[in-house]
């Protein structure tokens, strides 16, 4: 029976804060002591004095309360400097500190969650309370070592990633340049072997040229000699650039190219449904290659007559910024450009875009011919719903340098 009520009472004292533990053990302590003192001392005196007196008897009585009155005194006074000054300052403050630290912690207060070098005392308890800051300190720095180390890992993945895109795309430049190379070099072949009937069919139509013709057959005549010119003009370009030839620059007037390109597209039947019109400004010249730049517009103004529809409008328009840069656009009114192949536009063989209809070849040569004159080239939406495609082109020299062909 006795077992089992200390067993509670153990435990009872077990489930108590620290403080009230050490409150229940000072009081109990100096308890004891002023009891042991006073049945001790009292008994004893009552003897002694017994011995000596037996008729002081008040004597005896008035000490005994002296006693218990002084030792009564002594317990509060000691309990009174335990619990308001020593407890407090050494014990219940570091242990407050430590709590409400270790609760910043978890919370993930950072600045609040070390205790005060105010409250760490030169004693074991002091030393639990640096032992714990150091051991967060130590958390804390590792955390930082780790989190610079995600931070480097994340920037070398970020770089590591990029630089596979750009070895991707080097490497898809590379497969395009081959079947280019191999394209030119066919091409230059197959321009080798059209110069013959090209040339027949050109004197061909010199000599209906120099018989009587109606002005309608004269007119057709007329347009399938240029043709044939042109023809010719590619076919030696062709063969040029195989052999690394360089066309000859000089300062063309852009109207002029316009509408030789068209008076090329209009071959086609579909031109004669699309109404067209050339903005360009009469004395806008550009510097570089009449035939290169011919071949671009022309590029450019038969993609635009095949995704425009019946009775729409191809339009040429030009103009020149204040600081010599050349904008060139070319708007037609079909479905636009889908964003899913904005990107891939100029690359070569692609034909899932404007050109959908041709080789896959037009936007890609249009986009080399504008790198040779040290242009860019960039499509958009166009005023009318359709696709503007605008070509930036670099100031032309002065004409007093170069000189002006017609």
């Amino acid at each position: 029976m006795l077992r089992k009520v200390a067993k509670k009472l153990l435990r009872a004292f077990g489930r108590l804060p620290v403080r009230q533990k050490l409150i229940v053990l000072h009081n109990g302590y100096f308890f004891v002591l002023a009891a042991a003192i006073y049945w001790a001392v009292v008994p004893w005196l009552s003897q002694e004095l017994s011995r000596l007196e037996l008729q002081h008897l008040p004597l005896i009585e008035q000490l005994r309360w002296r006693l218990a009155v002084t030792l009564v005194s002594a317990y509060v006074l000691a309990v009174a400097i335990l619990e308001g000054f020593v407890m407090p300052f050494y014990i219940y403050r570091p242990l407050r500190a430590m709590l409400v630290a270790d609760e910043a912690a978890r919370k993930g207060d950072t600045e609040n969650e070390l205790v005060s070098d105010e409250w760490i005392q030169p004693d074991e308890l002091g030393q639990l309370v640096a032992s714990r800051n150091a051991t967060l300190q130590a958390l804390r720095e590792r955390e930082r070592q780790i989190c610079s180390a995600l931070a480097q890992l994340q920037a070398t993945t970020a770089d590591l990633e990029r630089k596979t895109q750009m070895l991707e795309a080097a490497r898809q430049r590379l497969i395009q340049q081959e079947r280019l190379a191999s394209l030119g070099l066919l091409s230059a072949s197959i321009a080798h072997e059209l110069n013959t009937p090209l040339a027949v069919l050109h004197g061909s139509i010199e000599q209906l040229l120099e018989s009587p013709q109606s002005p309608e057959t004269r007119a057709r005549l007329v347009r399938l000699l240029r043709a044939t010119e042109r023809l010719r003009s590619i076919s030696e370009t062709l063969l040029g650039f195989a052999r690394g030839a360089q066309q000859p620059w000089q300062l063309v007037p852009l109207r002029q190219v316009v509408e030789a390109a068209w008076e090329l597209a209009a071959l086609d039947e579909k031109a004669q449904a699309v109404r067209f019109r050339n903005d360009c400004p009469p004395d806008l010249n550009v510097h570089g290659s009449r035939d290169r730049l011919c071949q671009l517009m022309l590029n450019l103004l038969a993609n635009a007559v095949r995704v425009s529809p019946v009775g729409g409008e191809v339009r040429v328009s030009a103009w020149q910024e204040a600081s010599g840069q050349i904008h060139v656009a070319v708007d037609d009114q079909g479905p636009g450009v889908p964003e899913s192949v904005r990107n891939a536009l100029f690359e070569g063989f692609i034909v899932s875009r404007l050109d959908a209809q041709g080789t896959g070849l037009g936007l890609a040569i249009a986009q080399g011919i504008v790198d040779e004159h040290g242009g860019s080239i960039q499509v958009t939406h166009g005023p009318d719903g359709g696709a503007r495609i605008v070509i930036l082109l670099p100031p032309p020299p002065h004409p007093a340098d170069q000189g002006v062909t017609a």
